[in-house]
């Protein structure tokens, strides 16, 4: 970890820790913090610092997620994951599957080359599709997807676009930025033995 996050870390703890929303000194110095923090990630990810959401891990709040969206979803309802994604935004979603009776559709990925199928990724989004989970980035091989250039934007769409870290839900369409991430599933290639290693791992799943 990086000394200046530390050293903030600390001061924060030794300074100003305390709980939120109240009128004391600390308190409110929390608020401010929290509130800088979320401004700044807002900038980054080209969202409204109200969308910003902190918590313990990305599997945490996935999962805080799933049970919140599942309540609007029917037995028989689709929600699409891909073999290229971290556990964290695999693992809610199919436990949502199984508890809510709704179906899960895998996507796999290129064995020759690790990267994800978008024309397939399309074609697995139907009518009852509710969500679409997938990652700009692969965490085990490094592959960069942009589901983005290959989404059909004038289909109606699910009603929530999943990409990994980021949650974008209740959208009528494909693109919920106005500034998509200049990425493409070309940009980033594992190396074979990275791939062949994965593929048996994700074979080994099914």
């Amino acid at each position: 970890m990086p000394e200046p996050v530390i050293e903030a870390m600390a001061d924060y703890l030794r300074h100003h820790n305390a709980n939120t929303h109240w009128h004391y000194p600390s308190s409110r110095e929390t608020d401010v913090l929290i509130g800088e923090a979320r401004q700044a990630v807002g900038g980054f990810l080209n969202a409204s610092p109200d969308e910003v959401a902190f918590g313990l891990n990305m599997t945490t709040l996935t999962f805080h997620l799933a049970r919140g969206l599942v309540r609007g979803w029917q037995a028989g309802d689709e929600i699409v994951v891909t073999e290229l994604d971290h556990q964290g935004n695999v693992g809610p979603w199919e436990a949502i599957a199984r508890d809510a009776g709704l179906a899960l559709v895998r996507i796999p990925f290129r064995v020759e080359d690790g990267t994800l199928d978008l024309d397939r990724l399309v074609r697995a989004i139907g009518p009852r599709t509710r969500l679409v989970a997938v990652g700009w980035a692969s965490n085990a091989l490094g592959t960069v997807t942009d589901p983005m250039s290959g989404w059909p934007v004038t289909r109606p769409g699910p009603t929530g676009l999943s990409p990994s870290s980021m949650r974008f839900t209740r959208r009528p369409t494909c693109c919920p930025m106005s500034r998509p991430l200049a990425a493409t599933t070309s940009a980033a290639r594992p190396t074979s033995s990275m791939v062949r290693t994965w593929g048996s791992s994700m074979a080994e799943r099914r």
